[in-house]
């Protein structure tokens, strides 16, 4: 073992319990070792310094130092708060606030020194320049900030875009006057949603203010996020200008194309078992809201997958029956794939259907059971 294995990054144990089984056909389990069975003289002698390069903490346990680290880092210290007072900024009209650094250094006399990280955060309507603790903060809050930021730069540009998405309901689905014409800053208010498994074109309000905050979305948002500097943000205007009038057209088209397809997958007589579950997940009451739009253009191949599925299901079950077992592997996968990777596996999973089902429609790069896999952290 101390030969051939070669741990990588990932936990030691289980690497090495998938090295031992794979190499002796021996069925062990990281669990297999009791917690802290190596004697302390093996185990690593941790020191975390300061800047003096005086020791702040010594153990062998690396995760209890960070976890040490991390609960000293969220008290509220004199430096942290005179750094609140100086970098956060509350209720901002307008990127006039300068280029945000990513992080800055906190320092407090005799103790570790804190890192703080610049973002943007909504506030009841208003945008704050907001001072985090970690990273992830930053980019779970700063998108809607910017988002709502471009809104009020570009009110008078998208005075059209409500006309543009009048009427968006199809023809037979239930329509209301749209709500959301007058004052703009209002189409990104919360929304009353409709069920995941209404129907997705039920309210030609819900579907305009939906269509919005869909299209919002997309153009107004700075990939990568980081860094944040006004110049970013002006090209980004820019870009949503010129970009907008062509999305709003295609979102109306692929509106429409994926309610004449629910409505031939609702009426055909070539069925199999589930194939409404199918459409509910495919085509939810808030289908605007939970589909990314480079997502959404690839809806209507979905739809049109459900349908060839069907007529052949009837011509050959067993066969389906077949395929649908190579699925069997992923079922509830929504509590097994990790947060940070779950929309990436949603949809080519929905690639992966289509690649059983309807091969002759193409798939959007790749797709296999093993990369699925290794997208959710299996292998």
């Amino acid at each position: 073992l101390a030969t051939e294995f070669t741990p990588g990054r990932g936990d030691f144990l289980t690497e090495l319990a998938v090295f031992i089984s794979q190499k002796y056909r021996v069925a062990i389990n990281a669990e297999d070792w009791p917690p802290q069975s190596l004697p302390d003289y093996l185990r690593p002698r941790v020191e975390v310094v300061d800047k003096k390069k005086q020791t702040v903490i010594v153990a062998r346990d690396l995760q209890a130092i960070r976890s040490t680290v991390e609960q000293r880092r969220e008290v509220r210290t004199d430096a942290w708060d005179a750094a609140l007072l100086k970098h956060e900024r509350p209720a901002v009209n307008g990127w006039n606030f300068g280029d945000l650094p990513e992080s800055i250094e906190i320092v407090e006399a005799g103790e570790l020194p804190q890192r703080g990280y610049l973002g943007l955060a909504l506030r009841e309507g208003d945008v704050d320049v907001r001072l985090f603790r970690k990273p992830d903060e930053v980019a779970a809050a700063t998108p809607a900030a910017v988002c709502r930021l471009a809104e009020r730069a570009m009110a008078k540009d998208l005075a059209w875009l409500a006309k543009e998405l009048r009427g968006l309901a199809p023809r037979g689905a239930a329509s209301k006057p749209a709500g959301f014409h007058d004052a703009l800053s209002q189409m990104s208010a919360k929304l009353l949603v409709p069920s995941v498994n209404g129907n997705a074109f039920a309210s030609d309000e819900f579907l305009q203010e939906s269509a919005y905050q869909h299209l919002a979305a997309h153009v107004f948002r700075l990939e990568p996020l980081l860094p944040l500097t006004k110049e970013r943000f002006e090209a980004m205007l820019l870009k949503a200008k010129k970009d907008l009038p062509a999305l709003a057209h295609r979102v109306r088209e692929l509106v429409g194309q994926c309610h004449e397809l629910q409505q031939k997958i609702a009426s055909a007589t070539k069925r199999y078992s589930g194939m409404e579950q199918e459409l509910a997940r495919l085509l939810p009451g808030d289908l605007l809201l939970r589909t990314p739009h480079a997502q959404l253009i690839h809806l209507p191949r979905y739809l049109k997958a459900v349908l060839l599925r069907g007529e052949r299901a009837v011509l050959n079950p067993a066969k389906d029956e077949d395929k649908e077992w190579q699925l069997s592997l992923f079922k509830g996968w929504e509590s097994k794939v990790p947060a940070e990777k779950s929309e990436t596996f949603r949809w080519m999973l929905e690639e992966y259907r289509v690649q059983i089902f309807a091969q002759e429609l193409g798939t959007v790069g790749k797709v296999s059971e093993k990369r699925l896999k290794e997208i959710a952290g299996w292998e």
